[in-house]
C-alpha cells in the first residue's frame, strides 16, 4: 500500500457508466463479446446499436482516464441484475 503523499492516481475508478461514455462502452462491449451473444450475425454498428440499448449503466464498474475518457470497463452481476438485459434481435 502506498502511504507517501507523491501517489496521484491516474485513473479515476467508479460505479456506474456515464450517458456519454454509453456508445464506446456498447462498441467495446460487442467487440469482445458480441460473436457470443448472438446466434447470427450483425455488422459491428448495429451491434453496438443493440447493446447499447441492453445496457444498464448502474451495473457497471468503470475507470475513467484523466481527461474524462472511458479507459476500462467491468459489468457487475449479482443476484438481482446484470449489466446488459438479455438482446432481442430487431
Amino acid at each position: 500500500m502506498l502511504t507517501t503523499g507523491s501517489f496521484q492516481p491516474r485513473f479515476a475508478v467508479g460505479l456506474g457508466l456515464r450517458p456519454e461514455h454509453r456508445p464506446e462502452a456498447a462498441r467495446l462491449y460487442w467487440q469482445g463479446f458480441g460473436r457470443e451473444i448472438l446466434p447470427f450475425a450483425l455488422d459491428d454498428a448495429r451491434g453496438a446499436a443493440l447493446v447499447a440499448a441492453s445496457l444498464r449503466p448502474a451495473m457497471a464498474l468503470v475507470a475513467l482516464s484523466p481527461d474524462g475518457g472511458l479507459a476500462a470497463m467491468a459489468g457487475i452481476r449479482d443476484a438481482g441484475a446484470v449489466f446488459s438485459r438479455p438482446i432481442a434481435p430487431q
